[in-house]
Parts: structure tokens; C-alpha cells; sequence
């Protein structure tokens, strides 16, 4: 959900792009996408712990877990190679 959302807030509402290297050529990515990833993944996670896991998880970790997912699926889009991000 993360991935999808942001290459959707990025492609449309992106306006501070950097740049990252892939393989043989430089992608473009923005802020606002990246921000789009950990917003969007948060929610999920969030939204999972608190709902599947309502009785087996203390309330820190129903919190500290969905924050934590959502910093590392942020870093790996922002981070990875092009095309590598997804396997």
C-alpha cells in the first residue's frame, strides 16, 4: 500500500525531487512520495496491529511496531536501486 501510494502522492504532488541512482539510468523521487510510503504504511500496520492482534500485543508494541515498519519500507523505496525495491 505504501509502495502504490507513493508513486501516486509522488507522480502528482511531488514538487522537491532528489535523485537516485538504478541500473543505467537516474530515477527521480520527492518528499512527498517518500512521505506518502511511511503515511500510508503506518496506517496499515496500525491499522493491522490494533485489529488482528488486539489481545496478544501490550499497547507499546501496537504502536512501536507499526512506527518501526513503516521507517524501514520508507528507507528501502527511498533507498533502493530502481526496479530493486519490490522483490
Amino acid at each position: 500500500l505504501g509502495d502504490a501510494m507513493g508513486e501516486i502522492v509522488g507522480s502528482f504532488y511531488g514538487k522537491r525531487k532528489f535523485a537516485v541512482k538504478g541500473f543505467g539510468e537516474i530515477n527521480k523521487k520527492s518528499l512527498e512520495g517518500c512521505a506518502a510510503v511511511f503515511i500510508f504504511s503506518l496506517g496499515a500496520t496500525l491499522l493491522s496491529t490494533f485489529v488482528f492482534w488486539a489481545d496478544e500485543l501490550p499497547l507499546e508494541w501496537k504502536v512501536l511496531l507499526p512506527i518501526c515498519v513503516a521507517t524501514l519500507s520508507m528507507l528501502t523505496e527511498t533507498l533502493a536501486f530502481r526496479s530493486t525495491d519490490n522483490f
